[in-house]
């Protein structure tokens, strides 16, 4: 039933004709699928979250801003036939996409993102419409909200109970970077999110995917995750250098982003237990959701950010 209804999507609002239409398994908040048409494949994702939306439309022209200036590496967003980014899709925001072959990847060499990202960060985003960093702890009240609604499992409930000293003294930690922070919007360029996270890698050519989260902030929004790599820290900023980007990590913002996205995970988990209906896609974002608060890839960061906010004390 959904492979007609997006073949008549895309008939009725592209003027494609798709031959079939095949499941994708890319991104947290859409769904996705490939479309084959006689002459060229397409990516089509729709996002059903209605507080993730609004994101989504706005990402869309970030995917169009990049590509107009000569980004080649960042996946074409196909225009309606009345010259939209999106399509209402139901009670979803429909786009499609260039298709990209290729395996998505976690791996890709810093000095190949870098290189990548850096012709990004040279554009000039100040034209483009996208959220502004503003260092807030606005994630705080969300994620102390969600955690009382009914529909988050009791088995995460008493999960959080458990690690409540460590989330207080993170939130405090994010509470004390975001005052250090704050004030100073030098060196803001268009940013990804997770461009290390949405790599797709097809016979050596790197793609980067999904900026669903694009936004206009320092550099260290992207580089975060490397805060316990001091190495690949200064691989980065060597490679930025090389490719025309001169620009100096600073811990407090790194830690800030550390802290901040730490509460953004847990409220992405929470609100997609409590807006799932069904009962193994829940238990699947349980189980997730408890690896991430017993342990996982975050734990290094974290760390490093505490032993940093230490010295910094």
């Amino acid at each position: 039933m959904m492979e007609k209804e997006l073949q008549r999507l895309l008939r009725e609002k592209y003027g494609v004709c798709a031959e079939r239409i095949l499941p994708a398994q890319r991104g947290f908040y859409g769904e996705t699928w490939r479309a084959e048409g006689p002459e060229c494949a397409y990516f089509i994702k729709c996002d059903f979250w209605d507080h993730h939306q609004d994101a989504y439309r706005v990402s869309l022209a970030a995917v169009d801003f990049l590509t107009a200036h000569g980004i080649d590496f960042v996946p074409r967003v196909h225009r309606t036939l009345d010259g939209r980014l999106f399509a209402q899709f139901g009670n979803g925001v429909a786009a499609v996409f260039e298709f990209v072959p290729g395996q998505l990847l976690e791996d890709c060499p810093p000095e190949t993102l870098y290189g990548l990202l850096a012709r990004v960060y040279r554009l000039p985003a100040q034209t483009c419409s996208l959220p502004r960093e503003d260092f807030g702890t606005g994630v705080l009240a969300e994620y102390a909200a969600l955690r009382q609604n009914p529909r988050v499992p009791e088995e995460i409930k008493a999960l959080l109970g458990r690690f409540e000293p460590r989330l207080s003294g993170y939130a405090q930690r994010l509470k004390q970077f975001s005052t250090l922070c704050q004030g100073d919007a030098s060196g803001f360029c268009l940013t990804h999110g997770d461009a290390g996270g949405n790599c797709m890698y097809d016979e050596e050519k790197w793609s980067i995917v999904d900026w669903d989260s694009a936004a206009l902030a320092p550099i260290e929004r992207d580089a975060w995750i490397f805060l316990c790599e001091k190495e690949n820290l200064q691989r980065i900023q060597k490679t930025l250098a090389e490719n025309g980007v001169s620009y100096a990590f600073r811990t407090e913002r790194l830690c800030y982003y550390c802290y901040r996205f730490f509460f953004y995970y847990l409220t992405a988990y929470l609100r997609a237990l409590i807006e799932k209906e069904n009962a193994d896609a829940r238990a699947t974002l349980t189980r997730e959701m408890a690896e991430f608060l017993i342990g996982c890839w975050i734990d290094a960061r974290m760390d490093a950010a505490d032993d940093a906010a230490k010295q910094m004390n």
